[in-house]
């Protein structure tokens, strides 16, 4: 196992050596006789091969002595033993300019290709700093977009190692280029394939938005650093002297900035925690995540629960150790530990099945939402339900923190991330509340207001506005001022406030809380209710993608005061997402996570064969037939309210019926060709995928309609 080197800033003598050593490279001499023999064609292919395998066998040497792997060995040790199979092994760069011709390694500063982890498939690129420091180039940027376009394509996670100098300048604007065709891919991407960042290495400039994208970034401590612009940069422009490791070190982004999620010792144990968090990840967003052979008894009940949660209501106790009395085998992993630990999320399992957990953290500032963490749970939330993992939330909130730096720091927008992305989840959500549930924190962490499917309440949760003394000192203000005795009075009052609403039951009367259980049954209790939610999602999600292919209403004519029912061209022929066989194309539209109006679960299907029966509707006294042509474009806008109105004639929005009631209308945009004319009808259908249809009627004279469809 290799360990990294202790030091405490960067070493930059180390990192020119070994950049000077990787732009020299150690090349053979090219054969001056071109092979006619099959034999001597195969000694060819073996000296390429080779070549291509070590280019620089001084620069590895020096990654080595660093306490780094190379590009191939990082590959190696991450994927099953024997299954990577590697493309593009003998593509070059192909600049001239700085001599950069007298140096053309194979496979440029990347290796690519896709293997399986635990047999299932990944794709994986791997910057290798040993050629020209793993700076990027524009055959380097072709290669990692050809791989990300061949995961979108098969449906499977794409995993990124980051040991890079930065964009290769021989290359100019060029390079720069080639990061904006991978940034397009990360976005194109998001939230429908998970995609995976291993920094292993420097990270620098424009090249951190690729991570900054993806779903999951790991750093290695001593050895990842990510930056916009270095020490010597701010020190030149501020005057502020930092050092590499606290300006961009693994702890300072796990800690302070947010920005990696997982930070790890070496490169061993990063490796291996990335194929542990695979394992509770789908292949893409429309398959579930495997479930593994359960060794823990559903019916198991821990006695330990009932004395997690202290009798004294002000008294901390570790979220975490309730979460692991009733998970699977105390299975945890945490993600952004290090980061706004007042609320925790994570990966875990019940009966066998992957789960997202948020808790709030009564250890670590009695528990309360603010920025930091309304942020942190809102992002996992939004990933968890973009690829279809339940949500399961333990509850023990006093509310939102007070203070001028939060108002100011935007806690009101930060917030309302959170409350979106719970009550927008349309994956099975349940919660327990522990403890207290107070004011608006009680809303936005997943409550029955927020559609959530589930709500059990132990008999030591407290659901109200706010505490007993802040409750009592705002009601009964006049009269604990008036009385002789205001401390005695302010106590009785209290009791009496604890006894009528700081209780579970007075949520439970009006059905915010299904039930009131016992702390030891809670485990049995969550596997039944998960049960049943992914069982009836699993029949209505199946039903739903045959509804969407054979439910197409008439838009209303000008002769036609309802809609009228169309048979569809043919039977639908979408595959079951749940066989996990032949996914449909589909893209993210845009992630913007951060965003609170954002929908970054909402899926782009791009139809490639679609087919149209008439072109745009010709309007009495128009000049020249309509075009057939050019392209029409169906966009499904997302506010149902809306009307279109062009030229006088009211466009009727297509619907199907949602699969679930927790499952909001999502957007979709697609492109379709001209394939047919019908005169008579005036109205286009087309095929989406692989026989799911739908139906527009554009406005007189335009080319565009639009249309409105449910998930």
């Amino acid at each position: 196992m290799l360990r990294p080197m202790p030091s405490s800033s960067h070493d930059r003598q180390a990192d020119a050596a070994l950049l000077a050593a990787s732009r020299s490279g150690h090349r053979k001499e090219p054969r001056k006789k071109a092979p006619e023999t099959y034999e001597e064609k195969l000694a060819q292919l073996h000296e390429l091969r080779e070549a291509a395998l070590h280019s620089a066998p001084e620069a590895e040497e020096k990654q080595h002595a660093r306490g780094k792997y190379t590009a191939r060995e990082r590959v190696e040790k991450l994927l099953d033993p024997g299954s990577f199979q590697e493309l593009d092994t003998f593509v070059r760069h192909r600049t001239y300019d700085f001599d950069m011709q007298k140096n053309r390694p194979w496979g440029d500063a990347v290796v690519t290709g896709h293997g399986t982890i635990d047999g299932r498939t990944v794709c994986v690129f791997s910057q290798d700093f040993t050629v020209f420091g793993g700076s990027l180039g524009e055959v380097m940027g072709e290669k990692m977009v050809k791989l990300m376009d061949l995961a979108a394509k098969i449906g499977c996670p794409v995993i990124g190692i980051n040991d890079s100098g930065g964009a290769r300048i021989q290359e100019g604007v060029v390079s720069l280029g080639a990061y904006g065709d991978v940034f397009v891919r990360n976005v194109k991407c998001s939230g429908v394939i998970p995609q995976i960042s291993l920094i292993m290495g420097p990270c620098a400039g424009g090249a951190v938005y690729s991570p900054a994208i993806t779903d999951f970034i790991f750093m290695v401590k001593e050895t990842s650093h990510m930056f916009i612009t270095g020490p010597d940069v701010i020190k030149t422009v501020t005057g502020e002297e930092v050092g590499f490791e606290e300006l961009g070190g693994a702890m300072s982004h796990n800690t302070k900035s947010g920005v990696a999620h997982f930070a790890s010792e070496d490169e061993d144990a990063c490796l291996e925690d990335c194929r542990y968090l695979i394992s509770f990840l789908p292949q893409n967003n429309l398959q579930t995540a495997p479930r593994v052979q359960p060794t823990d008894d559903p019916q198991r009940m821990d006695p330990a629960l009932d004395d997690v949660v202290p009798d004294n209501p002000n008294k901390p106790y570790d979220m975490r150790d309730v979460v692991k009395l009733i998970v699977d085998d105390e299975e945890f992993f945490e993600v952004h530990e290090h980061h706004a630990k007042n609320i925790i999320c994570g990966f875990s399992r019940l009966d066998g099945f992957a789960i997202g957990i948020v808790g709030n953290q009564p250890a670590q500032l009695a528990g309360v939402l603010d920025i930091d963490a309304s942020a942190k749970a809102a992002r996992f939330v939004r990933t968890c339900d973009a690829f279809n993992i339940p949500i399961l939330t333990f509850v023990d909130v006093p509310g939102f923190l007070p203070g001028t730096s939060q108002e100011w720091g935007g806690i009101i927008r930060h917030g309302a991330k959170l409350l979106y992305a719970f009550t927008e989840a349309s994956v099975p959500k349940l919660t327990v509340i522990t403890r207290k549930a107070y004011g608006g924190a009680y809303d936005v962490m997943a409550s029955k207001h927020m559609l959530a499917d589930f709500n059990f309440a132990w008999p030591t949760s407290e659901v109200a506005v706010m505490g007993p003394e802040g409750a009592v000192n705002i009601i009964y203000r006049r009269d604990i001022a008036g009385s002789p005795t205001p401390q005695e009075r302010r106590g009785k009052l209290m009791q009496d406030y604890k006894a009528r609403f700081a209780n579970p039951y007075t949520a439970a009367e009006r059905g915010y809380i299904d039930d009131v259980i016992v702390p030891h049954e809670t485990r049995p209790k969550l596997i039944v209710a998960l049960r049943t939610l992914q069982s009836t999602a699993t029949s209505l999600f199946r039903d739903s993608l045959q509804r969407l292919a054979w439910t197409v209403f008439r838009p209303r004519g000008p002769n036609s005061d309802q809609p009228q029912r169309l048979t569809p061209r043919s039977a639908p022929s979408s595959p079951d997402p749940f066989t996990q066989q032949q996914p449909p194309r589909i893209r993210r539209e845009d992630q913007r996570r951060d965003c609170v109006h954002a929908r970054p679960c909402a899926p782009v299907i791009e139809a490639e064969h679609a087919r149209v029966e008439h072109p745009v509707a010709p309007t009495v006294g128009a000049a020249g037939p309509p075009d057939r042509t050019r392209p029409r474009t169906v966009e499904i806008q997302r506010d149902a309210r809306r009307q279109e109105h062009a030229g006088g004639r009211r466009v009727q929005r297509a619907r199907r019926g949602s699969a679930l009631g927790h499952q909001p209308a999502v957007d979709m945009a697609c492109r379709i060709q001209p394939w047919g004319v019908d005169q008579k009808r005036h109205e286009c259908s087309f095929q989406v995928g692989d026989g799911a249809s739908a139906c527009c009627t554009p406005a007189p004279g335009r080319s565009e309609g639009k249309a409105r469809l449910s998930r």
